[in-house]
């Protein structure tokens, strides 16, 4: 890799690969800012531009022509922001207190308006009775007056957060409680009835150096001195190492007696692996960096083709079967279509809109018959809200309403109507069926469910590893399932 100065204002960036070098281009304006990035493909051109009064970034013109676009105020805060999909029409509006000061506190974001409803979200601050800073973050979750979603943050002195309230499902309040080390880093986690907790140890580097959940699991890791990665990792007393090359790649993974190694060429892309038994798989690439063969230690292979633009084109597997597949692009750049046609010259064809979102799948049998059609309908924001099966006799359609967030609330399948509810991570909490009947979720920290509660108010009960494998199943009459995995998660 090689870097030429040479020009005024312009970096550029050679790299040879199999000797035809591939050129990266930095423009800079006369205030050194960057105005222009031109990527080592065709009319891949990114163009930047800065608001007058800050000097701060206001857009950024991308390869296809659309624009992200940015309104800033005279002391440096974005109030205004609109993207090519989700804003092209309506802007994100935000709003500050302190109009005339730097030190200014967000109030509230205004988004683009989904189906005329008013999508917001608003902060309040106030001293809790304990002297900690209170943040309040209020957002409607339906179009219903009054239907909320409000999550508190307490902040100590120093910034860090303390604590999270947040409605419960059924009622009442879940609360997340945190404390800090000596060195300000996390220490604890509690959540809820504290059954649940995380208990942390970092370095003074800050870097992670032990974890004990509330399911008894331990984690140690262990650092480079001079680099931020792992070299050792013991779980539960079960050990794994790490060898990195002096371009951070990973070289060699090892746990107990398995041990993994791995190859690179020049441009760090991996080109043999070899596994715990000492089978060799080996990848061969294009001057462009596509993958263009995986020979395997049996003697087969699996191989690949592009276009001049790097879209796969075809791929014949390690029995030789032939998959083949087509891009339209339109005068953008942008794919407007899709094509793969399978070994048994069965078609799957993707449709795409100006802005890259899926409308139609078609899938067409051997003899060229029309088997399937789907066709998609969007919000303005992107949300799917109907699929229409045109295959089906006398047609079906699949109807999803979603909350202002972008949470499915309610799927219809010709009238048959399903409702759903989150918790303050997004997670699923509720699933209420046709038939009135609710099943509710229960999670730990890392997002892994751990109690299912039936209509019934029967539970279900789940265990997992240190790599969120589930490893134990009850079921509600108290059967349980174990289960096993071998050194790669299988």
């Amino acid at each position: 890799t090689t870097f030429d100065y040479s020009q005024p204002q312009t970096t550029r960036e050679g790299q040879f690969v199999s000797g035809e070098e591939r050129i990266t281009i930095w423009r800079y304006d006369d205030q050194f800012r960057l105005s222009e990035t031109t990527l080592p493909r065709p009319e891949w051109v990114f163009r930047y531009a800065y608001d007058s009064n800050s000097g701060r970034l206001a857009e950024i013109v991308q390869p296809n022509r659309t624009s992200l676009r940015y309104e800033i105020d005279e002391y440096g805060y974005v109030t205004q922001f609109r993207d090519p999909i989700f804003a092209a029409n309506s802007a994100y509006n935000l709003t500050y207190d302190s109009p005339d000061g730097y030190q200014r506190r967000l109030l509230r974001i205004d988004y683009p308006a989904q189906n005329e409803q008013a999508v917001y979200r608003e902060y309040g601050y106030a001293e809790a009775e304990d002297g900690s800073l209170m943040v309040t973050e209020t957002r409607p979750i339906s179009s219903t007056e009054g239907d909320i979603f409000v999550l508190t943050r307490h902040y100590d002195e120093r910034g860090r957060l303390l604590a999270t309230e947040e409605p419960a499902p059924d009622e009442g309040t879940i609360r997340s409680d945190y404390a800090y080390d000596a060195f300000g880093y996390v220490s604890q986690i509690s959540q809820g009835n504290g059954l649940r907790l995380l208990f942390l140890q970092h370095d003074i580097a800050g870097r992670l150096v032990s974890l004990l959940d509330g399911r008894g699991t331990s984690i140690t890791l262990v650092w480079d001195d001079d680099r931020d990665r792992v070299r050792r990792l013991l779980t539960d007393g079960v050990e794994r190492s790490y060898a990195y090359d002096a371009y951070g790649n990973l070289i060699e993974f090892q746990r107990q007696d398995v041990v993994e190694t791995y190859q690179y060429n020049g441009l760090n892309q991996v080109i043999a692996v070899t596994d715990a038994l000492g089978n060799i798989t080996r990848y061969t690439y294009d001057e462009a960096g596509n993958l263009l063969l995986q020979a395997f230690e049996d003697g087969t292979q699996e191989s690949y083709e592009y276009d001049s633009l790097n879209n796969l084109t075809r791929k014949t597997s390690r029995g030789g079967l032939i998959t083949s597949y087509e891009t339209t692009l339109n005068i953008d750049g942008n794919r407007t279509r899709y094509t793969i046609t399978n070994p048994a010259e069965e078609q799957t064809t993707f449709v795409y809109d100006a802005i890259g979102r899926l409308r139609e799948v078609l899938v067409n049998d051997g003899d060229g018959e029309r088997v399937k059609t789907y066709t998609l309908s969007y919000t303005p924001l992107g949300f799917v809200t109907r699929i229409e099966e045109g295959h089906v006799p006398g047609g079906r359609t699949l109807t999803i309403q979603y909350d202002l967030l972008g949470n499915p609330l309610v799927s219809s399948i010709d009238g048959t109507e399903t409702s759903y509810t989150y918790n303050s991570a997004g997670w699923l909490a509720s699933i209420t069926e046709p038939n009135g009947s609710t099943t509710r979720y229960n999670y730990d920290v890392l997002g892994n469910i751990i109690t299912v509660t039936l209509p019934d108010g029967a539970q279900q009960f789940y265990r997992y590893d240190e790599n969120s494998n589930l490893v134990s199943f009850v079921d509600a009459l108290g059967g349980e399932t174990r289960y096993s995995y071998d050194d790669v998660n299988r």
